[in-house]
C-alpha cells in the first residue's frame, strides 16, 4: 500500500503542476501571447505523458482492484485520494475557463474578419431609381 501511497503523492504532485500550467496559460491567453501559449501547449502534453505513466504504475500496483477498496482500510490512502479529486476538479475548471477565453476569442476573430470581407461596392442609384451596377 506504501507504493500506491507513494504514486498518489507523485500524482498529485503532477497533477498541481498541471494545473500551474493552466493558470500561467489563462495569463497568455488574456494577454494575447501566441508565442507563450504554443509553448505551454508543449508542456501541457509532457506533463499529460508522465501523468499517464504514473496512472498505469498505479493501476498496475493493484492488480486491477478498486482504489475505493484499498482507500478504505488506509486513512492516508484515503487523504491522497481526496487531494487528487479536488486537485482534478480545479484543473477541470481551470481547463473549461480556458476553453471558453479561447472560444470567444476565436468567434471574436471570425467576426472581424467576416466584417472585414465583406462586398464593399457602393450602392448607387441610377436616373430610374432603381440600383445601378
Amino acid at each position: 500500500m506504501s507504493d500506491v501511497v507513494r504514486i498518489l503523492q507523485y500524482e498529485e504532485g503532477l497533477l498541481k503542476d498541471l494545473l500551474s500550467l493552466l493558470e500561467f496559460q489563462h495569463k497568455a491567453i488574456i494577454k494575447n501571447d501566441i508565442e507563450t501559449m504554443e509553448t505551454i501547449v508543449d508542456k501541457l502534453i509532457e506533463k499529460g505523458k508522465e501523468i499517464e505513466k504514473a496512472e498505469n504504475e498505479r493501476k498496475n500496483l493493484l492488480d486491477g482492484k478498486s482504489i475505493r477498496k484499498a482507500s478504505f482500510s488506509n486513512n492516508q490512502l484515503d487523504q491522497r485520494i481526496r487531494n487528487v479529486k479536488k486537485i482534478v476538479s480545479e484543473l477541470n475548471v481551470q481547463k473549461k475557463t480556458n476553453d471558453l477565453l479561447l472560444r470567444q476569442g476565436t468567434n471574436f476573430n471570425k467576426k472581424v474578419i467576416d466584417i472585414l470581407s465583406q462586398n464593399r461596392s457602393s450602392v448607387v442609384y441610377g436616373n430610374n431609381g432603381k440600383l445601378a451596377k
